[in-house]
Parts: structure tokens; sequence; C-alpha cells
């Protein structure tokens, strides 16, 4: 399945901390998983950042019915200096040594999960997300990588190690009466139905207090500062949520139908 086969989405859900919340976390560590599946930076090979798990509502399931969350990833990759050997490794290639470090890379190229997808951003950094299953979403928190496996000279890079933080529980919300629910956000577009938060009739529905900086799935979003549109099917997020580097007030969008992320500052 995939969002073309989904009818467009009539609710939108705002994403929530809650002490109780069902529906994820942010920081802490991706469930289901095993430390070989944790997603690595293809710059520098250390294992990357976990931002967030999340539910996937029913409506913006495009990987599949069954893919029923995503835990999302970030390297610092536009900070740091490429190590020789890290990328042709993780693509398959011979390891240059068979130290702990290239060990354990040569372990992700062969059991890398098979619904992470990966992508470069506009300033070199590194992202990852993965698609997981109901049992994967109830699976224990996935132990961090062997520290034995670090390697020297990397010491000021972002790694899984030392953002490891205690998780904080989401839950999902309904939005109530959000007007952009399975629509299209196109810029300038004045004809698309979509109705921009800071236009005069986005003033009046009252959009930009009722969405302004919010971690959500479908509906109103901020606009996205000259970026590609912006399908009905997206998770849209900000620095609250694990801790990103989006520039220090950026908003993140992450189309699910096109799976192309993109982010930009406020």
């Amino acid at each position: 399945m995939s969002c073309m086969d989904l009818p467009l989405p009539d609710t939108a859900y705002s994403i929530e901390f809650d002490e109780e919340g069902p529906d994820g976390h942010a920081f802490g560590r991706p469930p289901g998983l095993h430390p070989g599946q944790w997603p690595r930076s293809r710059a520098v090979g250390l294992p990357m950042p976990h931002l967030f798990t999340v539910r996937v509502p029913e409506q913006y399931r495009c990987a599949g019915p069954d893919l029923a969350g995503l835990s999302v990833f970030q390297a610092g990759d536009d900070r740091a200096d490429p190590v020789d050997g890290v990328a042709d490794t993780i693509a398959g290639g011979e390891p240059p040594s068979d130290t702990a470090f290239w060990s354990a890379l040569t372990e992700y190229a062969r059991s890398r999960h098979p619904e992470e997808r990966y992508q470069t951003d506009d300033i070199a950094g590194g992202w990852a997300w993965i698609w997981l299953t109901e049992a994967e979403l109830a699976g224990p928190p996935c132990p961090l990588p062997d520290p034995a496996t670090r390697l020297e000279g990397t010491e000021d890079t972002t790694d899984a190690w030392r953002a490891d933080r205690p998780p904080r529980r989401l839950r999902l919300v309904a939005r109530v009466d959000d007007p952009n629910v399975g629509k299209t956000y196109v810029e300038f577009d004045k004809t698309s139905g979509y109705i921009d938060m800071f236009s005069e009739e986005g003033k009046r529905l009252g959009l930009v207090e009722r969405f302004f900086y919010q971690q959500h799935f479908g509906g109103t979003i901020v606009p996205p500062n000259g970026g590609e549109d912006i399908g009905p099917f997206f998770l849209a997020f900000d620095e609250k949520l694990g801790d990103p580097n989006l520039g220090g007030d950026g908003m993140a969008q992450l189309d699910l139908a096109t799976e192309y992320l993109q982010w930009s500052c406020g």
C-alpha cells in the first residue's frame, strides 16, 4: 500500500507530551530494534541520536497498514569531518580494518532494518527514520550499541551515547476544526484551497494561535520558508521533539508519501 491507495485524511493529530502517553516517546531509545540495526552516520559511522518514536495514525500509514510507528534519528554530519571508508562500508564494501568500530559498522551494513530510510539534508546533515510494526513499537528499548565501538577522533561529534536521555512520553490528540486536513500546502497558490495560517482568512480563524509550532500529523503547518510543496500526508516537528538541530528555531516536515524530509529556520 502507498498513500495513493489511502483516502485523504479527515483528521489531523497533535503530538503532545504526557507522562501517561501511550503513543511513543521523545528522547530515550528506539523500541523493537537490536543494536546492530541502530542507524549510523554515513560520514563518521557512529550511531545516530534517537530523536523520537511515535505511533502513526492509520490515516497516515503510507508505508503500509501494518507499519504503525516511526523512529526518527539525526546525525550531526554537517559539523563532522568524514571518515574515509565509512560510506563505502555501509554500502557493502570491505572495511579498511577489523577493529571493533569497523566490525560494528559492517554488522550494521549487513543487518540494517528493512524499513530504514536515509536522507541527507541541504546542509549535509544525515537523517534516518524507521517504520515499525506494532510488535516492534511495543517492544523493549533497544540497548545502546557497545561503547567499545567508538572511534577515536570523533569526541566532538554527536552520537547516540552522548545524546542518551530519559524518555518523555507522547500522546496523539485529534485536532478540532483544522481547515487544512487532507489539503496540500502550495506556496503562493491561493487556488489550492489551503488556508495559510498567516493569511487574512488564517488570522480570522485564529490558526496561528491554535497551531503555531506544534508537533503534528497533517493539517495546518508552519509555512516552510520557500520549501517544497507539502502533501496532505506528513509529520511536522520542531526542536522540542527530541532536540534535533533545526537551526535553533526551525520546523521540519517529513512528507510520508514522498518520504522526503525538509526543514527551515523560523
